[in-house]
């Protein structure tokens, strides 16, 4: 099987220069560190050249520091591969280190320049403006979804949850020259919840219980299609300007639109590394998640106003996070649901949907007084009417 390292060699972009250190376990005992030269740079390892690399299989400590002057980061690792002068070192014990958050955010730092200035120029992320680009954006979640097993085959070929239907939710899409090929969604907190209250009910709660305007970052999907052309690495790499971007986006929106202070995601385990390059934290263990068939889902949290607060000035991951914000205009300028398309919506999925939460029906009701009856007449036909006779609205399901 190919060593998930061996690949580093091929990449075309080169990652901003990093001064490295590296000592074997041997050379520890005695203080000898030998000067390495940084050819590539991840969130899980690092590929380096000196003049006598390490053997495969050898543990080495590392000395990392960046251009810009920062401070030395220590971690360990081992050596999965080398070639010549060349060698892969995958980290080993990055959370152990001491200040992994502060090594974490470095690694986080390192890989956004490298999405701004090699992967990403040719990338557009803006919220939904069309009913089309919503179907676009659903039938892209359908099939990644259901080829991971996180939903179930359905008519509509369109995956969405009832959350994605709220007057408070919004709908973000990643464009490549016109090509639709990524989708994000916000899903703001309103009394129908989020679906982190089915995961982390403790951790929702207690945000709201501080006077916290909490958000839900969810159905983050890419089209593998769009990245299949180059090497291997260059697929990650531009998947990974594909997050950013979208992430970027909606964090602006959350920010400048919707006064989010806190951002929770529930996240497959094997998906941990991208988020934490996103400087989300993990708030407890992954558990069966209902919104994915049962898979693991991580429950994580990021705190908006105190990353904001503690970034150092001058890094990339402040500038393009935080300084170079998009337009009001643009990220005001979303579609607003018709009655017409939104019961059509809630009609093609609504058995699917579990009941929602006691109150917040009427408060549906309120704000979409139109859909409120276009259902109410279909239900009736359908014969979709609990106990009363009244219409199950189950679109508004949590």
């Amino acid at each position: 099987m190919e060593n998930k390292f061996s690949h580093i060699e091929k990449r075309k972009y080169r990652r901003k220069p990093t001064s490295v250190a590296v000592r074997s376990l041997k050379e520890a005992k005695r203080g000898l560190w030998k000067r390495a030269k940084a050819l590539d740079l991840s969130d899980t390892g690092i590929r380096i050249s000196l003049r006598e690399a390490p053997a495969k299989g050898s543990r080495v400590h590392l000395s990392l520091k960046s251009e810009q002057g920062s401070r030395r980061r220590r971690v360990d690792g081992k050596v999965v591969w080398k070639k010549g002068l060349e060698c892969g070192i995958q980290f080993e014990n990055l959370r152990g280190t001491p200040n992994n958050e502060k090594l974490l955010f470095y690694m986080g730092d390192r890989m956004c320049e490298f999405v701004v200035k090699s992967a990403g120029s040719n990338l557009v992320a803006l919220p939904v403006t069309t009913l089309t680009e919503h179907k676009a954006a659903y039938r892209l979640m359908y099939r990644e979804y259901l080829a991971r097993g996180y939903c179930a085959k359905h008519a509509s070929k369109m995956y969405y949850t009832s959350y994605s239907l709220l007057p408070t939710s919004r709908t973000f899409i990643l464009k490549q020259q016109k090509h639709l090929i990524g989708t994000l969604s916000l899903f703001v907190d309103s009394p129908c919840g989020l679906p982190m209250d089915h995961t982390a009910p403790e951790v929702t709660g207690q945000l709201r219980f501080q006077g916290r305007r909490v958000a839900e970052a969810s159905l983050l999907a890419l089209d593998p299609n769009a990245f299949r052309e180059g090497t291997p690495p260059l697929t990650y790499a531009h998947r990974l300007a594909g997050s950013f971007w979208l992430f970027k986006t909606l964090l602006d929106y959350a920010r400048q639109i919707a006064d989010v202070t806190d951002l929770v995601v529930t996240v497959h385990p094997n998906h941990e590394h991208l988020y934490r390059n996103l400087a989300f934290k993990s708030i407890k263990p992954a558990t069966p998640y209902v919104f994915a068939r049962g898979h693991l889902g991580l429950p994580m949290h990021l705190d908006v106003r105190e990353l904001e607060a503690h970034l150092p000035v001058g890094t990339c991951f402040k500038k393009f996070f935080f300084d170079n914000l998009l337009p009001l205009d643009q990220l005001a300028k979303t579609y607003r649901w018709t009655p017409v398309a939104l019961s059509d919506f809630i009609n093609k999925r609504q058995a699917e949907w579990p009941q929602m939460m006691q109150g917040a029906v009427e408060w549906l009701k309120r704000r979409y007084p139109l859909v409120a009856a276009r259902t109410r007449q279909k239900s009736h036909k359908t014969s979709g009417l609990n106990d009363k006779g009244e219409p199950q609205l189950s679109f508004v399901g949590i």
